[in-house]
């Protein structure tokens, strides 16, 4: 693992070197960092609050005190992102997020946790879209090409990636380490190591990523007005409603493999024992994310960068994938199946994304940022809730094979006339730009 991790590293700091502009540069920085921090307390989150002698009912509540707040504040602090910074409502969800580290370490009254959940739900509002809009208009500024946006944000998402592998490895490599065993049995410790490297990234993003504010919103306009302007011309937009209807419907679909897998993971080892199987799984699910993310532009460029025919490939062969899973009954095709589905979501992801900043404007950015991270969030509840049904009803595999149904439904999208008309647009522009 530490040799593995070693080559990943190298191979990421030439990675980093491809960047052609330094300001691309510090955001990958910015990106592994926030990764780093994602990676240290995602695989005890749950483990923390179990060792604090909350009940599973007391978890459920936390998780979903935290989630609907995020859900409920997603606009609103979005709006506040367009009108007053978005780099100052990115340091002040920072701000949040660590005074919620720090209740949960300290504390283990469920009230106080409670507080905690709802801090961080704002803080995840806050900070939601405001960076992204912010390296969007950059790229946007040096460049008109939409391929030269679409490599940056697979760059980008690399990093990220890369960000949350190598904080996975140092949780695990903390924990085995028998020097360190007074601290990491404890399994706080690791959100104090967050709550330390908070601050650190807030002074990086502080200091070397500047806004750029291609029009400023005037201060007269009020914060309900703005909301209700920006979410009014939502209605008018057919193009940016169809692309997220489409990735909702995906999100949808991918419910039931994000949530499940381990469960029939768990069946199909049966009584065998085989705990570290999880692990490397869940390595390997970021180490082809990282290589979807990389292969993403030269995916591009082999449909000529029209997006939309990107996205239909890639959709068909999530829910082939996803019916593989349905048919499999053992180990070896349910861990191909597993590595390639998250390698093309990874792929699919920069295209998403290029066709989305090309139907918004940029003094909304976060805006629409924090309305598709709404539609996000309601897309994994309702598919949460859909394949929990069927899994109960039926069993798992049928989930998934529902789910290779509805991924085949969100290409269809893709074929509406506005929306492939702006993948087309998009298409010939990289071509006259090259």
């Amino acid at each position: 693992m530490i040799t593995c991790s070693a080559g990943i590293f190298s191979c990421s700091l030439l990675f980093l070197m491809k960047f052609s502009h330094p300001f691309n540069q510090k955001y990958a920085v910015v990106q592994l960092f926030a990764g780093l921090i994602l990676g240290l307390i995602t695989p005890i989150m749950y483990v923390v609050f179990q060792g604090k002698g909350l009940s599973t009912l007391h978890i459920g509540s936390l998780i979903i005190i935290s989630a609907i707040t995020t859900m409920l504040l997603e606009v609103p602090c979005g709006v506040i992102a367009d009108k007053y910074g978005r780099k100052a409502s990115y340091l002040l969800g920072q701000l949040f997020m660590a005074c919620a580290f720090l209740l949960i370490f300290l504390y283990s009254d469920f009230i106080i946790l409670t507080l905690a959940m709802l801090l961080q739900g704002l803080s995840l509002s806050l900070v939601s879209g405001t960076l992204d809009a912010i390296f969007v208009d950059k790229q946007k500024q040096l460049s008109d090409n939409p391929g030269f946006l679409q490599k940056n944000l697979a760059q980008a998402g690399y990093f990220h990636h890369f960000g949350i592998f190598i904080g996975a490895v140092m949780s695990a490599l903390l924990s085995l380490l028998p020097q360190l065993h007074f601290l990491t049995e404890n399994a706080e410790f690791f959100y104090q190591i967050a709550f330390c490297l908070i601050p650190i990234q807030m002074l990086f993003v502080s200091f070397f990523i500047q806004e750029v504010s291609p029009q400023k919103i005037g201060n007269k306009v009020g914060f309900f007005s703005l909301l209700s302007n920006t979410t009014s011309q939502l209605k008018g937009r057919k193009t940016l409603q169809y692309l997220l209807f489409s990735t909702t419907t995906a999100v949808i679909a991918y419910m039931s493999f994000e949530k499940f897998w381990q469960l029939e993971l768990q069946y199909l080892l049966g009584s065998e024992s085989k705990n570290w199987l999880f692990g490397v799984l869940v390595a390997l699910s970021l180490l082809f994310s990282m290589i979807g993310q990389t292969l993403s532009p030269a995916y591009c460029q082999l449909f000529q960068h029209n997006y939309a025919h990107v996205l239909i490939t890639i959709r068909l062969a999530s829910g082939a994938s996803f019916f593989a899973l349905f048919l499999s009954d053992s180990i070896i095709p349910f861990a191909l199946c597993f590595m390639l589905i998250f390698f093309l979501n990874a792929l699919s992801t920069s295209a998403v994304m290029t066709l989305f900043h090309h139907s918004v404007d940029d003094h909304e950015r976060a805006t629409l940022l924090s309305i598709r991270s709404f539609f996000l969030q309601l897309g994994a509840l309702g598919g949460t809730l859909m394949a929990s049904t069927i899994a109960d009803v039926f069993s798992i595999k049928v989930a998934f094979g529902v789910s290779c149904l509805i991924y085949f439904i969100s290409t269809l999208f893709f074929f509406i006339p506005v929306v492939s008309t702006l993948a087309r647009k998009l298409s010939q522009e990289v071509r006259f730009s090259n």
